[in-house]
């Protein structure tokens, strides 16, 4: 008898997985990570790291996406149509989490009503860098000199 209930749950969590596509991925241990930027990249490359890693922490498999484009645009909307199981998870910079919306009035997402944040990944630093015979040497002779 004990037997024959577990074949029934079974059956029909097998039915109920094929019913509903986000159930069916979250069974299938399939983790997607969209990435908002090209294969090869810097950030393509910690993304990967990163994937190995969660993989092995979660125990399931870790596919990227790369959906480069519209300075990281493109790969939120893809993440926000993913059904929302905690099976896609949006890998992003700076530039579309906390630049898009100072620079684009009507963006197609909300940083706070739409993602939740998980976890910063790494930090980078950016340089200013100008040719070694150009006479300015800070950022404020560089921009007085421009203007």
């Amino acid at each position: 008898m004990h037997v024959q209930c577990q074949t029934r749950r079974a059956i029909l969590a097998a039915l109920f997985s094929a019913a509903l596509p986000g159930a069916a991925m979250a069974q299938s241990n399939v983790v997607r990570l969209i990435v908002a930027f090209p294969p090869g990249g810097p950030v393509d490359l910690v993304a990967r790291m990163f994937a190995d890693q969660l993989a092995k922490d979660l125990g399931q498999t870790v596919i990227i996406e790369n959906k480069p484009g519209a300075n990281g645009m493109l790969a939120a909307s893809e993440t926000m149509r993913a059904t929302p199981d905690g099976t896609t998870l949006w890998f992003s910079s700076v530039g579309a989490v906390a630049i898009n919306p100072t620079l684009y009035p009507k963006l197609n997402y909300d940083m706070v009503r739409d993602f939740a944040p998980v976890s910063q990944i790494a930090n980078n630093v950016e340089m200013l860098c100008v040719s070694a015979s150009d006479p300015a040497t800070t950022a404020p002779e560089f921009v007085a000199a421009t203007k």
